[in-house]
């Protein structure tokens, strides 16, 4: 039966949970999972088999575990929901799946391809058109906020709710105009886009007979040229 705590603040958490030990979540982009040990197995669940004792029961007997189920109770929430709060919250993060680290990876994948994928280089005009324009000069990124919502839509991305929260990320910057286009947003060319554009950069200057470069090497001291 439940036992009552000390002082009669409500029903306490069955016993049986302190068999369950190593406990740990892993989450990802779309859902999470509870990790423990348990009578010598480590097992593994997700929050379907959490959501009836009689899909925790099914989940364990492919471990070759028989679970018994807990006794009902008359008053106060069933011993199975206790349970299962105690073990979530007893959960600790798996520090070798660590969400903040794969949300920042996932993150950065987005950004990049969103960049590769609608960049024009200097051309104004293609911000109307939905393109991602670079001001290769200045190393600055325009576009519209509507340029972002729309592909990270088409592309069902999970890793920003809205191209809000993404430019917020990046920093972005709201111009009222830039080269004649209205609403543009700006971003300094972010430093993981370096290594994937081919930026054009000014040829160097030409050297002719006029600059003092052409003659150096050209004539040398005598002595010199007698020891080399």
């Amino acid at each position: 039966m439940c036992r009552e705590r000390k002082l009669g603040i409500g029903p306490e958490t069955p016993a049986i949970i302190d068999q369950f030990t190593n406990i740990s979540y892993v989450k990802d982009l779309k859902t999470v999972s509870y990790e423990f040990t348990y009578q010598n197995k480590e097992i593994e669940i997700f929050p379907e088999d959490m959501i009836t004792e009689l899909a925790f029961r099914a989940k364990l007997m492919k471990y070759g575990i028989f679970w018994m189920r807990l006794p009902k109770v008359r008053k106060g929430p069933p011993l199975y929901d206790l349970l299962m709060k105690e073990l979530v919250s007893r959960a600790s993060s798996n520090v070798n799946f660590e969400f903040e680290e794969t949300l920042a990876d996932e993150r950065y994948k987005t950004l990049k391809d969103f960049f590769e994928d609608k960049l024009e280089q200097d051309d104004f005009t293609k911000l109307k058109d939905g393109y991602v324009v670079l001001d290769s000069k200045k190393k600055i990124i325009y576009f519209k906020r509507i340029t972002m919502e729309n592909w990270l839509k088409e592309k069902k991305s999970k890793v920003f709710q809205s191209s809000k929260e993404a430019m917020k990320l990046l920093n972005c910057v709201r111009h009222g105009y830039i080269e004649g286009q209205k609403n543009i947003w700006s971003v300094e060319l972010p430093e993981f886009m370096f290594d994937s554009l081919e930026i054009k950069k000014p040829n160097p200057k030409s050297v002719s007979e006029m600059d003092e470069q052409y003659h150096v090497g050209k004539f040398r001291n005598p002595e010199t040229k007698k020891n080399t």
